[in-house]
């Protein structure tokens, strides 16, 4: 009897262990929102993010501007959408800063292959870049590659990767200038 019932706990708590362990990993989500000069302005660009589908939270902090948002479980970032939130509650969009955990992938594109962060938990890729600049453009060079590489091996390929987004062209995935990187080995 006993043994059934150390099976049966075993049965009820490992879809919750599991459940942790595959929750997304996009860790911190910071926009600058130029335009906000009140509390009034403060609650209604909270209001207006926490409406969009993969945001949870909105946290707006009038002295720096920017505003703190939680995402959702498994959620996938559309700058497309927080920007038209941001606009359509009368301000302006301004950068986007993440802190994203996942493992270093290859992603293919006409036959060439391009360095990405793959988010746990999460469809979400970005793809690896030097520059927040997406006008100067420069995918991630060899050199910061292998220091990727080499600190993602520290964790059976798992890395923490902090930076800005920004969009690529509509058939590309959002690109992600690498800024500061550690391996997420707990």
């Amino acid at each position: 009897m006993k043994n059934k019932l150390i099976i049966i706990m075993a049965l009820c708590i490992s879809p919750l262990i599991s459940f942790n362990l595959a929750s997304a990993e996009i860790d911190r989500v910071t926009m600058q929102v130029d335009g906000m000069t009140c509390p009034f302005c403060i609650f209604g660009i909270e209001k207006k993010l926490k409406s969009v589908d993969e945001v949870n939270d909105a946290e707006a902090n009038l002295r720096s501007g920017n505003v703190d948002l939680t995402m959702k479980e498994n959620a996938v970032i559309s700058i497309k959408r927080l920007n038209k939130a941001v606009d359509d509650s009368g301000f302006t969009p301004g950068e986007i800063e993440i802190e994203a955990s996942g493992k270093l992938e290859q992603y293919k594109l006409s036959g060439k292959d391009y360095p990405a962060l793959k988010v746990s938990g999460s469809d979400q890729i970005f793809l690896l870049t030097d520059s927040k600049d997406h006008g100067q453009e420069e995918f991630i060079s060899p050199e910061k590659l292998k220091e990727l590489s080499d600190t993602a091996a520290k964790n059976n390929g798992n890395i923490t990767i902090s930076g800005y987004i920004h969009q690529h062209s509509e058939d590309l995935p959002l690109a992600l200038s690498v800024d500061s990187f550690q391996s997420n080995a707990n």
